[in-house]
């Protein structure tokens, strides 16, 4: 009897979840690369005041982060009324609640790490490189997506005039089918920012963040990003980059496919979904095939069909046979020949003595969104863009579980600091879960903030 193999339950959360608070937030301790960081601020303490030890702070931040507190101020109730909390951060029990630093303690120290943004940067960067030797195949397939990020000021119509003038009117729009079957517009808008977030749409890792002006394009971002990230982790090999219709681009797919040879850049397929077309001509459009006289027409999502020139005058979709890399090229058969349909047409279009019939070549700049390096009406395709959801599951627990969906702060360069600590948080727990359990998918069992 064959053997049948059971795949490890990625989405199992019970053994996280039977982790206590405490622990979680030493197995976050102990995993940070952030001596970097600590140093520079130690440095910069030098002759001053040290009430409140640079590591300590340091540590309550990250566990405030843990315990999903969304103030300071609920912060420091926390750790006046847990004496636990205060010995794992480093608060001695001598000092007991006198130990719990101020106010304006903690906005000073905030601050600091707005200055040094970088360092915050950097400990990322370290933490996906060490994910690096725990994960195959780290970055091979990616997802990209934005989410909204709302401000902590009231939003007015011109946004300067508002307490966060960095900050814009943010704007999405999705379709939505009834009950019976009528489609109607869904319309979000927020006052703030847009995250733009890449992770690694096999183990739900990210990799890059930026925070832009919520009225700025997904479209003009993910090349930039996709840079970015390559820069900061020149070990990573992008296969794939997938999106869904808010990157919809022919110049995006045909620049990440054409940049091999480029100081040592591949080539990236984007597995990309198509916006509604409502232009009839993009439905039946001629593609010109030498030697064939204009009955192949491609459909308006990359289909391609020919027309049987007889009686009936009968449209077929032609059988996909594959993707040639050196020619830039896919590859179609005659779909009569493939399943031995009588056509009409067929001594006037098929090569005689061939089974396969007429071999149509499309090369991909004929239309770079209807004919992208990974064709659109396959199986491969469909697999593929169905890992878009792990960006969509990464930005959800970085609202719901760490705070970033209820912020109390305003300003850009504060909010790119606030989600570079929960990036932190994330990654560090996923390093220190998946090396406490030794398997590579243990990565979904993440993170469990305290409910």
């Amino acid at each position: 009897m064959a053997r049948i193999r059971r795949e490890p339950n990625l989405l199992d959360w019970a053994e996280i979840e039977e982790l206590g608070d405490l622990e979680r937030l030493k197995m976050v301790l102990e995993e940070l690369p952030d001596e970097g960081l600590i140093d520079v601020l130690e440095e910069e303490r030098k002759g001053r005041r040290d009430d409140y030890p640079v590591w300590m702070m340091w540590n309550t931040l990250i566990a405030g982060i843990i315990y999903g507190h969304p103030t300071i101020e609920s912060l420091r109730r926390e750790l006046l009324r847990n004496p636990s909390l205060r010995r794992i951060c480093g608060i001695s029990g001598i000092d007991g609640i006198e130990g719990v630093p101020t106010k304006d303690a903690y906005y000073r120290f905030f601050k600091k790490l707005v200055k040094h943004k970088d360092l915050v940067e950097e400990i990322i960067d370290k933490l996906i490189e060490k994910l690096r030797g725990e994960l195959r195949d780290l970055g091979k397939d990616t997802a990209i997506d934005t989410t909204e990020i709302r401000t902590y000021a009231r939003g007015k119509k011109e946004p300067e005039e508002s307490a966060d003038p960095e900050a814009d009117w943010g704007v999405k729009r999705r379709w939505e089918k009834k009950k019976e079957g009528k489609l109607y517009e869904v319309i979000k808008r927020w006052f703030g920012y847009k995250l733009h977030m890449i992770v690694d749409a096999n183990y739900e890792v990210p990799l890059k963040y930026k925070v832009t002006r919520g009225s700025r394009s997904d479209i003009g971002q993910a090349k930039e990003m996709v840079e970015r990230l390559e820069k900061s982790q020149a070990w990573m090999k992008i296969e794939h980059l997938i999106g869904d219709k808010g990157y919809d681009d022919g110049k995006l797919i045909r620049d990440l496919w054409e940049r091999e040879g480029k100081k040592g850049k591949n080539k990236i397929k984007c597995i990309i979904d198509m916006r509604e077309m409502i232009r009839e001509e993009d439905d039946g459009k001629v593609i010109e095939i030498k030697g064939i006289g204009g009955n192949i027409v491609s459909g308006k999502c990359g289909e391609v069909y020919c027309y049987d020139m007889g009686r009936e005058n009968r449209r077929r979709e032609m059988v996909y046979g594959g993707f040639e890399r050196e020619r830039g090229t896919h590859k179609y058969r005659c779909p009569a020949a493939y399943y031995d349909i009588e056509c009409e047409n067929e001594d006037r279009c098929s090569i005689k003595g061939s089974r396969y019939g007429r071999v149509v070549r499309i090369k991909m700049k004929e239309d770079w969104r209807k004919f992208p390096p990974v064709a659109r009406n396959t199986y491969k395709w469909e697999r593929l863009y169905k890992k878009r959801t792990a960006v969509e599951r990464v930005n959800s627990r970085l609202k719901k579980m760490l705070g970033l969906g209820d912020l109390y702060i305003r300003g850009k360069k504060k909010i790119e600091v606030r989600i570079g600590l929960s990036l932190i948080v994330l990654l560090a727990m996923g390093l220190a879960q998946v090396k406490r359990k030794g398997k590579e998918f243990a990565w979904r069992s993440l993170v469990r903030a305290a409910g």
